[in-house]
């Protein structure tokens, strides 16, 4: 299997024949505005160079066959594949309901490295989206492979969220994306050369985040459904304020936290784009408050770490807690190594568990590598 990238050699070993072609999808990395899918409004984001990989051939008949393997081809144990597994074949299922002829399909789907089982689902079906598309000529927009994805999703699982990785469509070398959700639709953002954008895994368990993201998507709809608006893009800031008495406090803040963070992902991107690096702090600053305040997601180590780093940046950068639990960083490039030991020695000294700095490579959208 000399010269076979790792997704050709797991399909060559599943099926007993080369694929046809191959896709990769990278993961969505959100900077700000990083709830703001719930409400359709803008979000700011990158792809980063973790992939979800997709291996597609004919078959002699109509069957369609789905296999999924981690990011080095092996089949998994765990029971985590047969959900991953049952939302591929949800794909395929809603092409077929659209009246798609697919034909006989081998397919195998590889996850990315290291990614929250959530994150690595939603990545998978967006990388077999756009490959059947791609594959199979299926002529879909952008909003409509997102609305595809949204349809493998089962109702018991609630909302679905195919645009949770678009990004993975709309991404560019070195730019960030800013991503309107309510057209999918999108503008490049250079990154500035003097910076490096940092992802930091904290060492807790990030699994209460997945839950509190939950919550709030519900709480979302429910302020949609008070206002009777399809979304809280439509809500101004004036209207939410007059309402204060008559929401809990938990559904205003949730309000108030989508709303501001939208126009936060406008003027960090204008400040990017312009050139005003020393407005990215108070930005990633107000961000950071804003989802602990109003929004109800904190921790106390990450209140620690975001301290730290924006007391070393000062106004050459910024940092903030997401609500995956994960710490975003813009650090000056010059002075990255200083500060990432700096901060890590710090964060280890106060809670006994090292956190991981993940230097990013902000790449470009899903493509064929075959």
């Amino acid at each position: 299997m000399k010269g076979r990238s790792i997704l050709e050699q797991a399909f060559l070993r599943q099926f007993g024949l080369d694929p046809s072609q191959c896709f990769l999808s990278p993961l969505q990395l959100n900077l700000m505005g990083e709830v703001c899918a719930l409400s359709t409004g803008m979000m700011l984001c990158c792809a980063e160079d973790r992939y979800s990989g997709i291996a597609v051939g004919s078959r002699g008949d109509n069957h369609i066959r789905i296999k999924v393997c981690d990011h080095r081809g092996n089949p998994l144990s765990s029971s985590h594949p047969v959900e991953v597994q049952r939302l591929l074949e949800g794909v395929v299922a809603a092409l077929k309901r659209r009246g798609y002829r697919l034909g006989g399909l081998h397919l195998l789907c590889t996850l990315p490295e290291s990614s929250h089982p959530i994150q690595a689902t939603d990545a998978a079906i967006m990388a077999l989206a756009h490959a059947l598309n791609t594959y199979l000529d299926l002529g879909l927009s952008v909003s409509g492979v997102v609305k595809l994805c949204d349809q493998a999703y089962p109702p018991c699982r609630g909302e679905a969220d195919g645009g949770a990785q678009v990004a993975a469509l709309a991404a560019t070398r070195d730019h960030l994306s800013l991503v309107d959700y309510s057209r999918f639709s999108w503008q490049g953002v250079p990154l500035p050369s003097t910076l490096s954008l940092f992802r930091v895994e904290l060492g807790i368990n990030s699994e209460q985040f997945a839950g509190l993201r939950q919550k709030k998507r519900q709480q979302a709809r429910q302020v949609a459904n008070f206002f009777s608006l399809s979304t809280l893009r439509d809500l101004t800031m004036e209207q939410l304020n007059r309402a204060r008495g008559l929401l809990t406090g938990d559904l205003f803040g949730c309000a108030r936290h989508l709303l501001s963070e939208q126009q936060r992902a406008l003027n960090l991107a204008d400040a990017l784009v312009d050139g005003r690096l020393h407005e990215i702090g108070p930005l990633m600053q107000s961000a950071h408050l804003s989802l602990k305040r109003e929004f109800g997601i904190e921790s106390r180590p990450a209140d620690l770490m975001v301290g730290s780093l924006n007391n070393l940046v000062k106004e050459e950068g910024g940092a903030r807690l997401l609500s995956s639990g994960e710490v975003i960083a813009l650090i000056p490039k010059a002075r990255k190594t200083s500060i990432v030991e700096q901060v890590t020695q710090e964060y280890a000294q106060r809670f006994g568990v090292y956190a991981t700095f993940f230097n990013i490579n902000a790449v470009s959208g899903a493509h064929s590598v075959r």
